[in-house]
């Protein structure tokens, strides 16, 4: 049940439509816009929208698959009628192809800043993504292959 929440919240961190090659963006560009697009799917309660990011191959070590992970993401929207999340990047690393990203992610059920981040009812977590380029919906994008995630506490997030 807990792995569930957490994939959701990678979800939300991704919390991600699809970054096109062909925007012309830097990679790293393009993985930050993944993540922030990612986001606002979860907080606009569009899980629909979520296969675009995910890849056919997606497997993580919970042996969950894309259908699975797909799944525990609407539920997760049907569940919370309210969903704020805030984001930061902790570290990235690029290949040509591939991307690890590892982010820490707050989410609440109200708006959240980094000013009151503290005061809010937030869930923290640390989000390691395996993104690859992949023949996605809109030509070479990034996908999610795998994710990883742990409970951080605030001070970690921070």
């Amino acid at each position: 049940m807990i792995m569930h929440r957490f994939t959701l919240l990678f979800f939300l961190l991704l919390v991600i439509a699809p970054v096109s090659c062909g925007t012309g963006a830097a990679p790293r560009q393009e993985i930050e816009e993944f993540v922030a697009e990612i986001e606002a799917h979860f907080e606009e309660r569009r899980s629909a929208k979520l296969r675009h990011y995910i890849s056919p191959d997606y497997r993580d070590t919970h042996n969950t698959t894309r259908k699975e992970l797909l799944r525990i993401a609407a539920g997760y929207i049907l569940r919370h009628p309210s969903i704020h999340i805030l984001w930061k990047k902790q570290s990235l690393s690029l290949d040509q192809n591939s991307a690890e990203a590892t982010i820490a992610v707050a989410v609440s059920p109200t708006p959240l800043t980094e000013d009151d981040i503290r005061l809010a009812q937030a869930e923290f977590h640390r989000l390691g993504l395996h993104l690859l380029k992949e023949k996605g919906w809109f030509g070479d994008d990034w996908l999610l292959r795998s994710l990883a995630w742990q409970r951080i506490d605030f001070d970690a997030f921070m």
